[in-house]
């Protein structure tokens, strides 16, 4: 008896899961997992694209500073080299 209701309930269970594949909420649970999966590819690539940029931020900043703090020296040497004297 026990055998013939463990049968059964597998077979019915089998049944349903056929039945609801091709039906409206499987095809939107699908949709929603193809989503999931586009959007976690997306993230990754994003977050290798941000580290890039991250890095190309740091670097253009060092240089800039660098540029700017040569160029203030050269106008500060160049102010004390070419003085005028007051009259």
């Amino acid at each position: 008896m026990r055998l013939r209701r463990t049968v059964l309930a597998t077979a019915a269970s089998a049944t349903y899961v056929s039945a609801t594949e091709g039906s409206p909420l499987a095809k939107v649970l699908a949709l929603l997992k193809s989503m999931q999966a586009e959007v976690e590819k997306d993230m990754e690539s994003d977050a290798a694209i941000s580290k890039k940029l991250q890095c190309w931020a740091a670097t253009n900043r060092k240089e800039k500073e660098e540029a700017i703090a040569a160029g203030e020296a050269f106008i500060a040497y160049g102010l004390q080299k070419y003085q005028v004297p007051a009259y």
